[in-house]
């Protein structure tokens, strides 16, 4: 799926996480790589989450917690900083229950629907 693909997924701060489940098959998905928000100049140390995605059989199991929860402290052994994303309105939940907060307006992602940024502070691992 071309649409999915990402520059960045390459580059050597990228980090994907997956689920499976008990035969092999990847359940969940998600990429996590340092850049900075462009709504937070003041950001240095920044990350962000890109294609986190769950099969639909597969929502409300628990693997995209586990996933997401890697995704944390994959951040904080790094180093620490803010965690954000793209998320679907769909999702705003999940993201919430992981104590990730909403910024800024819905807008209208091209083919893949409404969205809205959220974000949270990863403290450095050991802090």
């Amino acid at each position: 799926m071309d649409e999915a693909r990402y520059t960045a997924d390459r580059s050597p701060d990228a980090v994907h996480f997956c689920a499976e489940d008990e035969t092999g098959r990847v359940v969940c998905v998600a990429t996590v790589l340092r850049e900075a928000p462009q709504w937070r100049a003041d950001v240095t140390k920044g990350w962000r989450i890109r294609g986190m995605a769950t099969a639909s059989d597969w929502r409300g199991r628990g693997a995209g917690s586990a996933v997401l929860r890697a995704v944390f402290a994959h951040v904080g052994t790094s180093g620490g900083g803010l965690l954000w994303c793209n998320a679907r309105l769909g999702a705003v939940n999940f993201y919430e229950r992981a104590g990730m907060a909403t910024t800024g307006e819905p807008w209208e992602e091209p083919v893949i629907g409404p969205h809205i940024v959220m974000f949270t502070n990863i403290l450095e691992a050991g802090s």
